[in-house]
């Protein structure tokens, strides 16, 4: 009988045989290059055009590989039909103009609907804004040698702004900060800028600063197709003159957001991170989690009225607002002052809040007549300065005074002098066998900052391996090189906390002989403070 393989038919066969080898080999290498068969899915995301004609709009390709917009006027599951815009290709992590090349009908629309297959933000602002100095932040980036970058002080105040929930912000609600330095100084330059936590992916927020006479001298938006964290300066004003700014305005036009003012002084350069606060008549995301309203709290809180100028007589007439000098958190050696401004004068008001301390899991405090302002309505305590003496969180800070207005601003405040501790779970020592696991435990005094792990934490998890007979490290392969690598682990809960479990995937038994001897060391932190074990493992064995 005559085989079926023909000499074509073999032919045939051995081609096809080789397409899906090539197509199997392909695929291995998959994950480790970034591709994927599938289209990479589009997201799509709303800007909303509300700052004056003639600002610049700019896009930020958040991703890391290159993208293309598309841009409509219209939602792109709209009935109408309509011409859409595809835009030059954006490289990843560039930031490129986009308004003087979309057509005119797109330029005059106050909406714009985009898409693309990686996360976008766009700025619109005017047009010598320094978009190009603006600082974007999502996670954590993993470095070279395997270490996680820090998390920028600022990013990580914007989530202790938000922490109570009193100073987040829905669509529609609106929050303001004081500009609280130069408005009785004359010729002092301040640096004054924003920054802003998107939390849902499709967000938008509008800054404006606002003048004396309640003109806007400077407005932008910002959105975003994902979460956020974004500061950017927004200019240089001199004290004294007509466009010095007397506080600034958020707006939130789509998702949920909290943000704050900065303000440093030309000369000593250190910025002071005011928390954009409800002003008098908005409610907060977490008053309206609480089921109030607006008529609820209209006469209990905040700034200036929406439709009152911005004047020094008018913030006085609500319940001001106050701040921490140095911001949310402090450690051993900060000092730091409460401060008011705003408020009514010549009058004292009582201190309310939640203090958590060791051992004390929340106590409401009151203390009358705690603070008194001047005839500006404003005021300080701490003196030359605070000096944290233990580790505690307070929560809920306000100040009540008798016309039964509080204060707005700076309600949570962190103190901590404390290290914290990790261990391990193995077993060191001469001639034990090499485990195959990494594990501990770690904790952190109460009430400190503690561990925070995640985009907006301070906290991470880390090992190292070393072969301390060669003075090599763990590469991922072998004890082959000279220089530390590190390897990312994990916590839980994953979100951090006070005690915490800890694990690091270690080398694998191979990689290891039986008369060296190696060291395991892992890592974490606090907010302030360091910690580290290491544990050895002596041949032979």
């Amino acid at each position: 009988m005559r085989s079926v393989f023909t000499k074509r038919a073999k032919r045939y066969f051995t081609i096809s045989q080789l397409l899906l080898l090539a197509a199997v080999l392909f695929s291995m290498f998959l994950p480790q290059s970034g591709f994927t068969f599938a289209v990479p899915q589009q997201v799509e995301f709303t800007v909303k055009k509300t700052v004056p004609n003639g600002s610049a709009l700019w896009v930020t390709n958040l991703g890391d590989r290159d993208t293309k917009l598309t841009v409509g006027t219209r939602p792109f599951n709209s009935t109408a039909q309509e011409r859409l815009y595809a835009s030059e290709v954006i490289a990843g992590g560039k930031t490129v103009r986009l308004d003087d090349s979309l057509p005119a009908s797109f330029r005059s629309t106050d909406t714009l609907f985009m898409r693309s297959h990686e996360d976008v933000a766009t700025l619109i602002a005017p047009v010598d804004f320094p978009v190009q100095r603006a600082e974007f932040f999502s996670s954590p980036r993993r470095q070279a040698n395997g270490q996680t970058e820090s998390v920028p002080k600022w990013v990580r105040e914007l989530g202790g702004i938000g922490k109570t929930g009193n100073n987040v912000f829905e669509a529609d609600g609106t929050g303001y900060a004081p500009v609280v330095k130069g408005q009785t100084e004359i010729d002092k330059h301040y640096v004054l800028g924003a920054g802003v936590s998107l939390n849902r992916g499709n967000s938008s927020v509008e800054f404006k600063l606002i003048g004396r006479a309640g003109q806007t001298i400077k407005s932008l938006v910002l959105s975003s197709s994902t979460r956020i964290f974004w500061q950017a300066q927004l200019g240089e004003f001199v004290s004294g003159t007509d466009n010095y700014p007397s506080r600034i305005e958020m707006t939130v036009l789509n998702g949920a957001a909290q943000g704050f003012l900065s303000i440093k002084d030309g000369e000593s350069g250190k910025p002071l991170l005011l928390p954009i606060a409800p002003l008098v008549g908005d409610v907060s995301f977490q008053a309206r989690s609480d089921g109030e309203t607006a008529e609820e709290t209209h006469s209990a809180i905040g700034g200036p009225r929406l439709e009152e100028e911005s004047s020094v007589p008018v913030q006085s007439g609500s319940g001001g607002y106050a701040y921490f000098s140095n911001g949310i958190y402090d450690g051993r050696g900060d000092l730091y002052t409460y401060n008011v401004y705003g408020a009514p004068p010549n009058v004292c008001g009582t201190l309310r809040l939640i203090r958590y301390t060791p051992g004390n899991n929340g106590v409401s405090e009151v203390t009358p007549n705690w603070i008194c302002t001047d005839g500006n309505g404003q005021a300080q305590m701490g003196g030359n300065g605070w000096n944290p003496s233990t580790d505690q969180t307070a929560q809920s800070i306000r100040i009540e005074w008798p016309n039964s207005t509080t204060t707005v601003g700076g309600d949570y405040k962190v103190d901590d002098i404390t290290d914290p501790d990790i261990a391990a779970a193995q077993t060191p020592g001469f001639g034990v066998p090499i485990p195959t696991d990494f594990s501990g435990t770690a904790s952190d005094r109460k009430w400190g900052s503690g561990f925070k792990f995640g985009s907006g934490g301070w906290s991470t998890i880390r090992g190292t391996f070393l072969n301390v007979s060669t003075g090599r490290y763990y590469n991922g392969v072998s004890y082959a090189s000279f220089s530390e690598v590190s390897f990312n682990g994990t916590a839980v809960p994953s979100g951090g906390g006070y005690d915490i479990n800890w694990a690091v995937t270690p080398p694998p038994q191979a990689a290891h002989n039986s008369y060296d001897t190696y060291e395991w060391c892992v890592y974490s932190n606090d907010y302030f403070y360091p910690c580290f074990n290491c544990i050895y493992f002596y041949g032979p064995r």
